[in-house]
């Protein structure tokens, strides 16, 4: 996928912040990309999230969230929620959705190629439309 740079800049300010306060306060932080056939508007696309959580559309098919103050465990528990709002909406099982921890180390690049690679796995596998990077563990 390659973001315009203006997408680049939004998401690499994003994610920096969000890694700033994941180590001031402790707190948890995921992120996550979220894949759907059809083009979604970004305010519709809003209006499925929490208050909190943060949207950043990379392009046609693909969106970024930070699940703000979020473990990874209630991120899947979000991410099923918005799962369910999407198929009601668009009437369709086409969404999937990458989840991985937004307090690791990992540089913005690392982290949104990790997630890239997750969802690419995830639309592989038709048993779980929700992935962590432990899918990664499957790649030969």
């Amino acid at each position: 996928m390659n973001l315009d740079e203006q997408t680049k800049i939004r998401l690499e300010s994003e994610v920096n912040r969000v890694h700033d306060a994941c180590k001031r306060y402790e707190s948890n932080t995921s992120s996550a990309i979220v894949y759907h056939e059809k083009d979604i508007d970004l305010v519709l696309f809003g209006s499925f999230l929490r208050k909190n959580d943060k949207i950043i559309k990379l392009d046609n098919h693909h969106h970024f969230i930070m699940f703000c103050y979020t473990s990874e465990s209630e991120a899947y528990e979000a991410a099923k929620n918005l799962l369910s709002k999407l198929d009601s909406h668009f009437q369709n099982t086409t969404s999937c959705i990458a989840i991985d921890s937004a307090c690791k180390n990992d540089s913005t690049n690392m982290m949104i190629n990790k997630l890239l690679l997750i969802i690419k796995e995830t639309k592989k596998n038709s048993v779980s439309r929700i992935e962590y990077d432990d899918i990664l563990d499957e790649i030969v």
